[in-house]
């Protein structure tokens, strides 16, 4: 697919796999066509409303192949992971863990906004999106209102509404 070709009002293809981390290490990070469709119906129904309240929007992270996520994830979050559910840290465990993920189906944006405050931008988003898998505060410091960031994902069929912060 034409990597400017349109998948929302505002998004386009190369923003999907778009990944500073991804150009540096040498990986690709194209999305598949069914990744395309997830992160289409993502940005129709979560990342455009948020343009069009707050202004030009480029997610931090969104879709994320496996060696993508095998790099951001590998020593930190899969490992933690496998500790809470007792199993060995290594290959073996690696596609059950994937399998959870939502930024690898293209169903999930990293996000911030320069001029917000992360927890005004977390808050919005519960109560003006009228339906959302998980939204996640993460690494938030009260006090500090630009740290952290935003996660959101969403899903054609099937969101939880989870609300929470890590």
């Amino acid at each position: 697919m034409n990597p400017n070709a349109s998948i929302s009002r505002f998004f386009k293809v190369y923003e999907v796999g778009k990944s500073s981390i991804a150009i540096r290490m040498g990986i690709d990070n194209t999305p598949p066509s069914d990744v395309l469709e997830r992160a289409s119906h993502h940005a129709r129904t979560v990342l455009d409303p948020l343009r069009d309240q707050f202004g030009p929007l480029s997610p931090q992270s969104w879709y994320r192949g496996d060696a993508l996520e095998r790099q951001l994830t590998w020593d930190k979050g899969f490992r933690k992971w496998c500790g809470k559910n007792h199993v060995a840290h290594g290959e073996a465990a690696w596609p059950d863990y994937f399998a959870l993920k939502s930024h690898p189906l293209g169903e999930a944006t990293d996000i911030e906004y320069p001029q917000l405050s992360n927890r005004y931008l977390f808050d919005w988003i519960k109560k003006n999106t009228p339906s959302y898998d998980q939204l996640i505060l993460e690494f938030f410091v009260p006090g500090d209102p630009t740290s952290g960031w935003v996660h959101i994902s969403s899903k054609v069929k099937g969101n939880r509404e989870m609300a929470f912060f890590i």
